[in-house]
């Protein structure tokens, strides 16, 4: 949803009841997943025999709770599924989807943050490793949980426990020297593991293990310089992305005669400016595209960048200015190159809300930033995916 402009909420909410009698079952299921859609519209939408709509509403964490117990029942499998995630649900609604056999609905029970850690703990013998698994993936957890799942038989249950938050450090020093590497790396890219630890694993056998190190960002200076110095290229490439990499060490790595390494020096916003006006005339494009998507790479930089090759990716650049914007918009016709960016200002976003393009007005249509009255404006778009980001983005 779209928060900016308050003062506009009535106006957003009109727009709301009219994409609520769209022809598209498309747009009108998304008037159903905006939390911003007036109770009375809801009740309309969840009678209709679309499927999609119901359960998008079915998920909508502000619809009343008696309009969620009767699509709690829904004799739709999809829709009692987005149900049983709705986070608004209530403690009995829960207990009946448990009984469920259906295991996209017991997937979507389980990571529904309301779920108490009983019904939690009830599912974590499951004969079904899925399950256990995707218990595994709450961020929170009590530790008898954790322990047990620690020990699961299957990889991808105890992978996640290795990542979870809740971890007590007894746990997460014990899972450090477990003979998985898979587990070992998750644990070398936690924030939270101690000196100590970050020094053990960063000399493990395993290259995996050692580039989990090299990728953290809470890796201590001393031992980031010794990583960098690694063999194993996966390692060198870690280090050279890692934003807390010193300097001297990101100007070294830019040099390296590997493709790989230089690009992820080129793509880090540590990295020098001098070190980016070199990579800037790499002989790879590859380098070349990640300086262009480096949002500490200096304007004049850019500008040359552009004139001689328009075809790089300037995309993913979050800070790319409105002089280089409006050059890949009206210059070289590149609406689609920039129209995921989500931090583009206003003047781009109106230009782009008249591409061809369905999909860059879709993009326009789907940016936070978006003003209403371009939402108005696309709201009558011709394509439904138009006027469906339209009515999720209100």
């Amino acid at each position: 949803m779209n928060n900016s402009g308050p003062g506009n909420k009535p106006d957003r909410i009109n727009l709301l009841r009219e994409l609520a009698a769209d022809e598209n079952e498309y747009v009108r299921s998304f008037v159903g997943e905006n939390s911003s859609t007036p109770v009375d519209v809801l009740n309309v939408l969840a009678k209709e025999h679309s499927e999609i709509i119901r359960l998008r509403i079915a998920g909508n964490p502000s619809i009343p709770i008696e309009l969620l117990r009767i699509l709690a029942q829904d004799q739709s499998s999809r829709v009692r599924e987005w149900a049983a995630g709705n986070p608004s649900a209530t403690l009995d609604l829960l207990q009946m989807f448990s009984k469920e056999e259906n295991v996209d609905i017991l997937k979507q029970l389980l990571r529904n943050p309301s779920a108490s850690d009983d019904l939690i703990e009830s599912f974590t013998s499951s004969a079904n490793p899925t399950l256990r698994a995707v218990i595994a993936e709450r961020s929170k957890l009590p530790v008898h949980i954790l322990e047990v799942l620690a020990k699961d038989e299957y990889l991808y249950v105890r992978q996640p426990i290795a990542r979870n938050q809740s971890l007590p450090m007894e746990l997460l020093r014990e899972l450090a020297t477990n003979a998985d590497e898979f587990i070992r790396n998750e644990i070398a890219k936690r924030q939270d593991i101690p000196a100590a630890l970050f020094q053990e694993l960063a000399s493990d056998k395993s290259k995996l293990v050692r580039s989990g190190v090299a990728e953290n960002a809470f890796t201590p200076i001393p031992i980031l310089q010794s990583l960098a110095k690694d063999k194993i290229l996966l390692v060198k490439c870690a280090v050279a992305l890692n934003l807390s990499t010193p300097l001297e060490i990101l100007k070294e790595l830019a040099n390296h005669e590997n493709v790989k390494v230089r690009m992820n020096v080129a793509k880090n916003p540590s990295t020098p400016v001098e070190s980016l006006r070199t990579l800037a005339q790499d002989e790879d494009k590859s380098v070349r595209s990640s300086v262009a998507q480096n949002p500490n790479t200096p304007l004049e930089v850019l500008r040359e960048l552009l004139d001689n090759e328009p075809s790089l990716d300037f995309s993913s650049n979050p800070l790319l200015p409105v002089e280089i914007l409006l050059i890949l918009v009206q210059k070289y016709n590149l609406g689609w190159n920039i129209s995921n960016n989500p931090s583009l200002p206003v003047e781009i976003l109106q230009i782009l809300s008249r591409n061809e393009e369905a999909y860059v007005r879709g993009k326009v249509a789907s940016n936070s930033l978006v003003p209403l009255e371009l939402l108005q404006l696309l709201a009558k778009d011709s394509d439904h995916s138009v006027r469906g980001n339209v009515a999720r983005n209100l």
